[in-house]
């Protein structure tokens, strides 16, 4: 979409950003003794420098064509352009719900991963059965029921002019449905979270019963998988 060729929507982005969120406050202390990082979607690599420590090498790949200006790789959203084994740590933040192929880009994730280094991921839980992005137009009802997974929408954005946040969104990731498919790439679940701890205080009293009994139903996504083969 040309909003991502657009530096006011990274700029927009990076004032709603929340640098303290306890998912991302979780991938600095996975990144802290870092070698090699690998931020995918990195945007203006904001987030990129506030991880890894003195020694750490740092490397982003960003699908907008203003990647280069900030000194990062462009990349198609599906091919990374590395060799494989090349990190210790993939990362990803806010990125998966703004990808058409998920499982693809998954795959060459765990590509450019060393054996025994972490792939971290945060992103917005859209596709639990209890939720929805604002791009969802189908019955929450039968999603609820028959939970779909790896769930595209069309996004309802094109410019700065609509700009309001996550209507860029064109896949709806689920906790549950990444959790499931990593373990088939050859990873190992480390940590998964769903950050029920952050439902809004406004939640209806259904969403506070779900998370009595659905761990993957919060409204974030946080996951650090090892590569082990």
């Amino acid at each position: 979409m040309k909003i991502w060729d657009d530096k006011k929507y990274y700029d927009r982005i990076d004032r709603l950003d929340d640098l303290s969120h306890p998912g991302f406050l979780l991938a600095q202390e996975y990144c802290q003794e870092a070698k090699k990082i690998l931020d995918v979607g990195c945007g203006n690599g904001s987030k990129l420098k506030k991880l890894g420590n003195s020694k750490t090498k740092r490397f982003g790949c960003e699908v907008s064509s203003l990647a280069k200006q900030w000194g990062f790789q462009v990349f198609n959203g599906i091919k990374l352009p590395y060799k494989d084994c090349s990190f210790d740590r993939v990362v990803s933040f806010f990125v998966l719900e703004h990808t058409d192929k998920p499982k693809e880009l998954l795959v060459d994730m765990v590509r450019v991963l060393e054996t025994g280094g972490l792939l971290i991921l945060l992103a917005p839980n859209f596709g639990a059965p209890n939720r929805a992005s604002p791009n969802f137009e189908g019955s929450r009802i039968m999603k609820l029921i028959f939970n779909p997974e790896w769930h595209n929408v069309k996004p309802k954005i094109d410019s700065m002019e609509d700009f309001e946040s996550d209507l860029d969104t064109t896949f709806e990731s689920y906790l549950g449905t990444i959790a499931g498919y990593l373990p088939k790439l050859g990873m190992k679940i480390i940590e998964k979270n769903s950050f029920w701890e952050m439902e809004r205080s406004d939640a209806k009293i259904i969403q506070k019963l779900f998370r009595h009994f659905f761990a993957d139903w919060g409204p974030h996504l946080f996951l650090v998988a090892q590569k082990i083969k």
